[in-house]
């Protein structure tokens, strides 16, 4: 095979391995009407048509594939009614209340990067053969769609499609700068990586930081603040019996002292 077309096959292969993967990623995510999607070409035994907005932005990477691709997946909920207020995790000090559109009214769930690293110096991209690496992206794209069904984003994903969450929705971000990993909060946040390709552009690599733990409802927000007030008051009132007992036990210290 010429070099001239060997290349265009490996990028090709590259530059369509990034499309399929934010496809794959933000369709398991946000909802696109039947009029934005367009077919596409059965790359990878991926059976999906193709956002159209996402395919146009994935074009930022045909010649860019060194850079990596940055995906972020969070909640908005700048659309909920006005006395309306969203509750995370049971945690009232994490609601929102309706009418905002600032970052605060979003919540990060999920950040992606798909990135294509050198190659280790003792591996000549040549003797990489093609069809290896092609069935080996297969199998990576299997088990992405796999993976990212079983996440919680895409549970929360099904019910704010199912108008179980009136007024929320998931949104994406797709970028070739870092994203602010300190976003997820400092909860109970996953990591999970993929097993990487070596192809003769360099070493696929593809991995997620995401909430494990989202559990989101509605509820009217003067509720919200009246929950919010009784779980002030009793937490003072236990920081409060908490000091007394501390200061009980330090006065009988110094009792015992000073008998002996």
């Amino acid at each position: 095979m010429e070099d001239r077309e060997w290349n265009k096959k490996v990028d090709g292969m590259i530059t369509n391995l990034f499309s399929k993967i934010s496809q794959v990623v933000v369709q398991s995510r946000v909802g696109f009407e039947k009029s934005r999607m367009v077919p596409s070409k059965n790359w990878f035994n991926l059976e999906i048509d193709d956002a159209e907005v996402l395919r146009d932005e994935a074009r930022g990477w045909k010649n860019d594939v060194m850079t990596a691709m940055h995906i972020e997946i969070a909640l908005d909920m700048s659309r909920i009614g006005a006395n309306q207020a969203v509750v995370i995790n049971d945690n009232v000090d994490a609601a929102s209340e309706g009418g905002g559109t600032s970052r605060a009214s979003q919540l990060v769930l999920e950040q992606w990067k798909l990135h294509v690293l050198p190659l280790p110096p003792d591996l000549d991209p040549r003797k990489i053969e093609l069809t290896s690496v092609y069935k080996r992206l297969i199998i990576l794209i299997r088990s992405l769609v796999t993976f990212t069904r079983i996440m919680p984003a895409y549970s929360l994903y099904r019910r704010c499609k199912g108008n179980k969450l009136a007024g929320l929705s998931l949104i994406y971000r797709m970028s070739k700068a870092p994203l602010e990993q300190s976003l997820l909060g400092d909860g109970a946040n996953h990591r999970y990586d993929f097993g990487a390709v070596n192809t003769p552009r360099g070493r696929v690599t593809l991995g997620t930081h995401y909430r494990a733990v989202v559990t989101v409802r509605l509820t009217d927000s003067e509720k919200a603040l009246s929950a919010k007030f009784v779980e002030d008051y009793f937490e003072d009132e236990r920081e409060r019996e908490r000091q007394r007992a501390i200061a009980e036990a330090e006065e009988q210290q110094h009792q015992q002292h000073q008998q002996h």
